[in-house]
């Protein structure tokens, strides 16, 4: 059984001959010091350039995946050289007008380009258009090479933010957690014109990769650690409608943080096919609970916990492993994969132990 055979079985809720593994996403990539750390670990040689710039995950390294025999391919969207603009203090602003400056490994926001705007111009602001930020040059024949000589499956990777995390960007969070309950006319204004640009830099994509790809990745980071950043009406009213547009395009994944549980039945009602991270020391996110309650309508990628089990020993890798796929993936439906991204704090030991132990894990074992 090839890769994208063994996804897309599990995507149907059925067994394969073990769980997918994945590395290297939207949520699920390497901080770019525990990139150079494992490539080193590997034995890895030789420097491949990054595929974008400006964030704490810039390098997508398939010699990497080889090596972890992962099973997903991403298939990516190149930027114009146009984006990001870069200032002398090292500072840069985005396509989106959000200016970001860098402190120690992240980057913070330090400008946003809608905070003191009226409503004549939100309108009017230069929202971005696909032909601007991104060259698709190239990617249709890439997939079309992947999709009929290789057994990955493959992925289109995110080309932005999700709709809220942009909103509360360009507006500031305070100034739009208010306005969601405040002048909400507005703030429905800001999603709407986010997701007119979203959706044009997706149609890009997806005229490019549409027919090959098994996956297609979005997020919005819609829960703290304790809880909701919203009430499920303020969801409903603010955000879900242009959500559902924009899923409506796509066979989708989506990636939220947080405790989300009380979300999770109207994001499926959103369009939501695959769920990610399933974080597991949020509040509320206990994965036999979700697998339970939403394990026939969605599938579910992640959950595998980068903030204890990680940064503990090999054998506490190993547990988690384990735990998580024992409990997710009967009767198929879930990818392994690390809750968010892998930071520079993680021994490299422990990252090739998550995926030699869900690589030998076989379908007997659950249940």
């Amino acid at each position: 059984m090839n890769s994208r055979e063994r996804v897309i079985k599990t995507l149907n809720h059925e067994s394969a001959d073990r769980p997918p593994m994945d590395l290297g996403g939207a949520a699920s990539g390497l901080n770019d010091v525990a990139y150079f750390n494992l490539k080193k670990y590997l034995n890895i040689e030789g420097d491949i350039a990054p595929f974008r710039s400006g964030t704490t995950v810039n390098y997508y390294d398939e010699r990497i995946l080889d090596k972890l025999e992962i099973d997903f391919r991403r298939l990516i969207l190149k930027k114009t050289d146009k984006f990001p603009m870069y200032f002398g203090d090292g500072s840069f602003v985005n396509e989106w007008g959000i200016k970001y400056i860098k402190k120690g490994e992240y980057f913070e926001t330090s400008g946003n380009p809608l905070a003191n705007a009226d409503v004549d111009e939100i309108k009017s602001f230069a929202w971005p258009k696909a032909q601007e930020v991104f060259d698709a040059s190239g990617l249709k024949e890439k997939a079309k090479e992947m999709y009929e000589n290789t057994g990955y499956a493959l992925v289109a990777r995110m080309p932005c933010w999700g709709l809220f995390d942009l909103a509360f960007q360009m507006r500031g969070m305070e100034r739009f957690m208010m306005e969601m309950l405040t002048e909400p006319d507005t703030a429905h204004l800001i999603v709407e014109k986010i997701l007119e640009s979203e959706m044009d830099f997706y149609t890009m994509l997806l005229d490019s990769v549409g027919e090959y790809v098994q996956m297609v990745e979005t997020c919005d980071d819609l829960g703290s650690q304790k809880g909701l950043l919203f009430s499920i009406k303020t969801f409903r009213n603010i955000i879900k409608p242009s959500r559902t547009k924009l899923n409506r395009l796509i066979k989708i994944f989506m990636h939220s943080c947080g405790a989300i549980f009380n979300l999770i039945p109207d994001i499926i009602e959103t369009g939501v096919d695959v769920l990610n991270p399933l974080q597991p020391n949020a509040a509320g996110m206990d994965p036999e609970a979700i697998k339970q309650t939403y394990g026939k309508s969605l599938s579910f990628h992640g959950c595998i916990d980068t903030q204890i089990a990680l940064r503990g020993s090999v054998e506490d890798t190993q547990n988690e492993v384990r735990k998580k796929v024992g409990v997710l993936y009967k009767d198929g439906g879930y990818i392994v994969a690390p809750a968010n991204h892998i930071m520079s704090d993680v021994p490299m030991e422990n990252i090739v132990a998550l995926y030699a132990t869900a690589k030998n894990f076989k379908t007997v074992e659950v249940g």
